[in-house]
Order: structure tokens, then C-alpha cells, then sequence
């Protein structure tokens, strides 16, 4: 069972537990999920993001929540499917080349970790409070293109891996 949709290029998509199903926020149509038991799809809200080119949704298991936007918006999904406008953040999550931002959770704060494009900065995002802090950090490998993270629950930490072709 598909949703059609007009821009794969465009859309954020993680599992969301608590809502058991797929959340699929597609810039400028919805946010819309898709039960697997039922396997059906459902429109959660129409006309939200807006936004252009960069899409991402990002599950927080510390929280229950999902993250989503596009290049300079955020949204907060919450599991009784109440969606939030949040502050704009203080980076565009796509710079106009390849470039994008890396989305993942800490998995003991439920901070999100986001790597920023271009500078590589790192910031860390509370969704609770809907506040930034710029860390004085950034990437030691540079760049966000290649770059894949992820959390490991197990030890507290977050895996960062790079793919490094030909040298760059």
C-alpha cells in the first residue's frame, strides 16, 4: 500500500514506536503515517512543512517524539499526533550544495546532536525546552556529506562513521 506523493528527494521518514508506524513528513504536502498492521496510510496534518529541498524526520527514544522539517524550520510530532511549530533553529539544515546536516539522539539526555553543514559545527538541540547551544566543537573529519551517526543505547554514546573516497 503506497502514499503518492511528489517529491521523494524531499521527505523526512523514521519509525515511530509509539504511534507503530512510519512517520513520513513530504515538504509542502503533509505529515502522514503509515500503520503497518493495518496497512493503511493517514494523513496526520496536510500543507505542513513548508520548505524546499531538504527534508529529515528524526525519532527520539528518550522523549517519544519526532523531530521534522526542512531547511530552516522544526516541528515537534508528539504520540497522540499533535504536531508543534518550534522555534526556527540558528542553522539552515541545507546549504544549497551537497551538504546536509546529520540528525541523531543522544541516548541519555534526549538532546539531538546535529551536525551542522558547511561549518561542521556541532550543536546540540533540547526539544523539551526548544533551545540551541553551538558547542565548541566540530567535526574532527569534516564535512556532513558521507557521514552517517547513530546512537549505541548500550554504552551511551553515538557512532559517527565517515566515508572517506579517494582520499577526501
Amino acid at each position: 500500500n503506497l502514499i503518492n506523493y511528489a517529491y521523494a528527494c524531499c521527505a523526512g521518514l523514521d519509525f515511530f514506536p509509539e504511534m507503530d508506524g512510519l512517520i513520513l513528513s513530504q515538504q509542502g504536502e503533509g505529515v502522514y503515517l503509515f500503520n503497518e498492521s493495518t496497512d493503511t496510510w493517514s494523513t496526520i496534518q496536510a500543507g505542513i512543512p513548508s520548505g524546499t529541498t531538504y527534508g529529515f524526520a528524526e525519532y527520539n527514544p528518550v522523549h517519544k517524539v519526532v523531530i521534522f522539517g526542512s531547511t530552516n524550520s522544526l516541528y515537534k510530532l508528539s504520540s497522540n499526533r499533535v504536531i508543534t511549530q518550534l522555534n526556527n533553529p540558528p542553522i539552515s539544515f541545507y546549504d544549497g550544495s551537497a551538504w546536509l546536516s546529520i540528525h541523531t539522539v543522544d541516548p541519555v539526555s534526549g538532546d539531538y546532536i546535529i551536525l551542522a553543514p558547511t561549518s561542521f559545527d556541532i550543536y546540540f538541540y533540547n526539544v523539551l525546552t526548544d533551545t540551541w547551544i553551538n558547542t565548541p566543537m566540530n567535526a574532527p573529519f569534516g564535512g556532513s556529506s558521507g557521514v552517517v551517526a547513530t546512537p549505541i543505547n548500550t554504552y551511551g554514546v553515538i557512532l559517527f562513521v565517515n566515508c572517506i573516497v579517494n582520499g577526501s
